[in-house]
């Protein structure tokens, strides 16, 4: 790892860990150090190295550390319910810059940003989920809805509920996502079907099914991408 040089008259292992950050970024800090200068803003005079490295440990990765639930974080020993409130709001707060970036261009030019956005918010769910992202007639985007109707391994959307939405966003096209909490994006018989009906739901009221994308939080499939749609 690259070292970086910071001054001499800095004391304290906490400050020397900010310093080390301000001065070098983050490809300064190993992944464990990163956690521990966050958990030094809400656990006071206490070595907390032992316990980000004890979470990364415990938990295999960032990614599923900020997609653990509250309760799962408070029964780690040395997590309490303010420290688990910053680690959500961290991954909250990824979400709107993401959510930001999306939003910032017409979705045509800016596809990733939006499947970005949606392994953030949904990838990493327990529980099967759907994001549905409207379009107007130039692909920018009028907003998107999560719908967390599903099960750890089964989601449906319905058809009638879907145009519901689409008519109230005054929406000519729509992108649908949904997660797998397995991990694995490709997609069911169920899916295939699923987007077929939907399809065909809206083709008659003139409303394009854009694509179909499944989502976990480091992986996703495109239905558009493969040719199934």
């Amino acid at each position: 790892m690259e070292k970086f040089n910071i001054p001499a008259d800095n004391s304290g292992h906490r400050k020397r860990l900010r310093e080390k950050f301000l001065y070098g970024g983050g490809r300064a800090l190993h992944k464990y150090e990163k956690l521990e200068l966050l958990l030094t803003y809400c656990i006071p005079r206490r070595d907390v190295k032992p316990l980000a490295k004890k979470l990364l440990n415990h938990f295999g990765s960032v990614q599923n550390l900020m997609n653990a639930s509250v309760k799962e974080l408070t029964a780690f020993n040395g997590i309490t319910e303010r420290t688990a409130c910053m680690i959500l709001m961290l991954k909250d707060l990824c979400c709107t810059y993401l959510e930001e970036e999306m939003l910032s261009k017409p979705l045509i030019k800016n596809a990733t940003a939006a499947i970005n956005f949606a392994k953030m918010k949904i990838g990493g769910s327990k529980k099967e989920s759907f994001m549905l992202i409207f379009l107007d007639s130039r692909n920018c985007i009028l907003g998107y809805e999560c719908v967390q109707n599903g099960t750890v391994d089964h989601t449906f959307m319905y058809p009638r509920e879907l145009v519901s939405m689409c008519i109230n966003y005054n929406a000519v096209g729509v992108i649908l996502i949904h997660n797998h909490p397995s991990g694995l994006c490709m997609p069911s018989k169920e899916d295939f079907d699923m987007t077929i009906q939907i399809k065909k739901t809206l083709t008659p009221i003139k409303i394009t099914l854009h694509d179909h994308i499944i989502v976990s939080a480091s992986d996703f499939y495109s239905m558009l991408n493969a040719g199934k749609l």
